[in-house]
């Protein structure tokens, strides 16, 4: 039986639309499924590298899970939390 109550879901979706729709994911769903933090997966976010889409009347931001390993791999974003932590370090 499919989750009504989660957030993922593409409500209003025809019946067998289910494959044309993509799943969008919350941020802390985005970060756990790219194996980072939060604080990491929101620096992707703000830098650029993971787009995020607005809904409507809302000011949350959700992400296209197959749009989510197109930028990167784990390594890279541990690589990118681990710069920023020195940027940090050396202010």
């Amino acid at each position: 039986m499919p989750d009504t109550n989660s957030e993922t879901n593409n409500a209003g979706s025809a019946p067998g639309d289910e494959d044309m729709q993509p799943e969008l994911l919350t941020q802390e769903e985005a970060a756990r499924y790219l194996r980072v933090s939060r604080t990491t997966f929101w620096r992707l976010v703000k830098g650029g590298k993971v787009k995020g889409y607005r809904i409507a009347g809302t000011e949350r931001l959700r992400f296209k899970r197959d749009e989510l390993l197109e930028p990167m791999t784990p390594a890279q974003a541990a690589a990118l939390d681990r710069d920023q932590n020195e940027k940090e370090h050396d202010r």
